[in-house]
C-alpha cells in the first residue's frame, strides 16, 4: 500500500476503535462484512496486543486480500467443475479464462502469504529455529563406548 506524503487530512486517519473488554482492536466501520470477518478472527487468534496501530493498514490489506482470494478461488473452482464446453466451440475462450482466473486465484494468495509473514500471524513465522538448535546442540550425547543405564 503506497502513502500519501505530507500531512495525513482527516480522511486519511482510519479509526479503529478497541474493544473495552478484550483491547483488541474492532475492524473498521467501512469495511465489508467478510472482510471484517476475517479481521476479528484473525486479531483473535493472535495474543492481545500483538496488532499495534502501525499494523493496522497491513492487517486491513490482508483482510482485502484474503476476501479476494476466496471469491477468485471459488469461481475459479466453479469454472474448473463446469468443465470446457461441449462441442467445437469456446473451448479456447475456457481455458483462457480459467488461466486468467487461476492467475488471479496465485496473486490473491501470494499477496495474502507475504502480508500474512509480515504480521506475523503465519505459523512458521511464530515458531523460531533457534530453540531447537541451541537444545540439539547442548543436549548430552552418548559415546559409542558408553553403555545404556537401563
Amino acid at each position: 500500500m503506497v502513502e500519501k506524503r505530507g500531512r495525513k487530512g482527516a480522511t486519511d486517519l482510519a479509526v479503529v476503535h478497541l474493544d473495552p473488554n478484550t483491547g483488541r482492536p474492532q475492524p473498521p466501520e467501512d469495511m465489508r462484512e467478510r472482510e471484517a470477518e476475517i479481521w476479528r478472527t484473525t486479531v483473535d487468534a493472535m495474543a492481545r496486543g500483538w496488532f499495534n496501530r502501525e499494523t493496522w493498514p497491513m492487517l486491513r490489506a490482508y483482510c482485502k486480500h484474503v476476501d479476494a482470494g476466496e471469491r477468485f478461488g471459488e469461481r475459479y473452482t466453479a469454472l474448473l467443475d463446469e468443465g470446457p464446453p461441449r462441442g467445437g466451440g469456446g473451448v479456447a475462450l475456457y481455458w483462457e479464462a480459467v488461466d486468467k482466473l487461476g492467475d488471479r486465484y496465485e496473486r490473491e494468495t501470494r499477496l495474502m502469504t507475504h502480508l500474512a509473514s509480515k504480521l506475523r500471524i503465519a505459523k512458521m513465522q511464530r515458531q523460531s529455529g533457534y530453540k531447537d538448535e541451541v537444545e540439539l546442540r547442548n543436549a548430552t550425547k552418548k559415546r559409542m563406548w558408553e553403555e545404556d543405564p537401563a
